[in-house]
């Protein structure tokens, strides 16, 4: 998988990861799989980029490499200027926070208790939290919106209110990166908006970097600044909504069945019958 890359000479100055000739993939038994390779790209401080791709095509893949979870296969990547590979785990959980789709595998523990596990890089070996650390946890989840469940038990919460407490976790660690694999695929419609707006404010008020991926493309075109379309046939495609759009990149995305149009102009899907 190449690499096309269309970036808005305005985000130039403010890279924050950098992706070189890279290889990412896992190791089995039967031996290595390649999910994508090749890819030279940037993630921009400040902005929120979207990563949109079909199913299969190596999103949760990429952002697990992007975070250390699983090693590269090939190439390089850079956080802030520094190679990924020279970081400690204690540095990386204060540099890159990361939602995953994985439930957290917690038994008796509250809420709050779960979200206090963000400031695990800040605190002492005893893991005793300051009065810092619980106004940042109370502050995150007041951010979601999830305050009156801070007492309720992990399992007692439905799978969208534990993805809110996931998102909560992140905000508490105070990190200047934040990937999220599909934050809003349990959510109903009135909070995948709010969240996606939460995080569209933090990156620009708090000049974070915000890279997250998603199903759902016409929420993505109308918040991102930026977005990453990875597709089996052409790698990866990057530039804004509007770009992508009109050089018809989006389209070709999209209107893989006969019943489905993209309208390029209002950035929109229409579905015929």
């Amino acid at each position: 998988m190449h690499v096309n890359v269309k970036t808005s000479d305005k985000m130039n100055d403010n890279i924050s990861v950098t992706l070189n000739d890279l290889t990412i993939g896992y190791k089995n038994k039967q031996g290595t799989r390649v999910v994508a390779e090749h890819l030279t790209a940037s993630i921009h401080q400040g902005c929120l980029t979207c990563l949109l791709g079909e199913n299969g095509v190596g999103k949760s893949t990429l952002l697990k490499t992007l975070s250390a979870f699983q090693p590269q296969l090939g190439g390089s990547i850079c956080i802030q200027g520094r190679e990924l590979g020279q970081y400690t785990e204690r540095e990386l959980a204060r540099t890159i926070g990361i939602v995953l789709t994985e439930k957290p595998d917690v038994q008796q523990m509250t809420a709050m208790e779960l979200v206090e596990m963000g400031r695990a890089p800040y605190t002492g070996f005893w893991g005793r939290l300051n009065d810092d650390d619980r106004r940042a946890c109370e502050e995150a989840m007041a951010l979601i919106g999830i305050g009156h469940l801070k007492n309720r038990m992990i399992e007692t919460l439905s799978d969208g209110e534990r993805q809110k407490v996931m998102i909560a976790k992140t905000l508490a660690q105070q990190t200047p990166i934040i990937y999220l694999d599909e934050p809003t695929a349990f959510l109903d419609y009135p909070s995948k908006v709010d969240i996606l707006l939460l995080l569209s404010r933090i990156s620009r008020e708090a000049q974070k970097t915000v890279f997250l991926s998603t199903h759902d493309l016409e929420l993505a075109l109308q918040m991102a600044d930026e977005i990453w379309l990875m597709t089996h046939a052409n790698g990866i495609q990057i530039g804004t909504p509007q770009k992508l759009a009109q050089n018809g990149a989006l389209s070709a995305f999209v209107e893989r069945s006969p019943e489905i149009a993209f309208e390029t102009e209002t950035l929109s899907v229409r579905v015929g019958r």
